[in-house]
C-alpha cells in the first residue's frame, strides 16, 4: 500500500498508509481543519548491473587546455631536395 502525504489548510503535513481505491481524507488528524493530499517525489534506487555512475556519457573536455598543461607542436620537416631520390 502507499504512503500518501496530506497538508491541511493550518500547515500541518502527515502521511496516511492507505489503499489507492481508498478516497482522500477530508480532516486533518491533528486540528481537525480540512486537509487535501499533496504531490511528493517519488523515491526509488536504480538496482542492477548497468547502472553505474561511469557508465554514463562523459563531459566534453573544454577548447581550452587545462592549466599546467602544455601543447607540443610537431612540425613535418622537409627534406632538401623536392623530389626524392630513385632508388637501384
Amino acid at each position: 500500500m502507499p504512503i500518501y502525504e496530506y497538508k491541511c489548510e493550518t500547515g500541518h503535513i502527515f502521511e496516511v498508509l492507505q489503499n489507492i481505491r481508498e478516497p482522500e481524507i477530508p480532516h486533518c488528524k491533528y486540528c481537525d481543519g480540512r486537509a487535501h493530499r499533496i504531490l511528493s517525489p517519488a523515491n526509488f534506487v536504480l538496482k542492477g548491473p548497468g547502472f553505474y555512475v561511469n557508465d554514463y556519457k562523459k563531459k566534453a573536455e573544454s577548447a581550452e587546455s587545462p592549466p599546467g598543461r602544455e601543447e607540443v607542436k610537431v612540425e613535418k620537416k622537409e627534406k632538401d631536395s623536392p623530389h626524392p631520390s630513385p632508388t637501384p
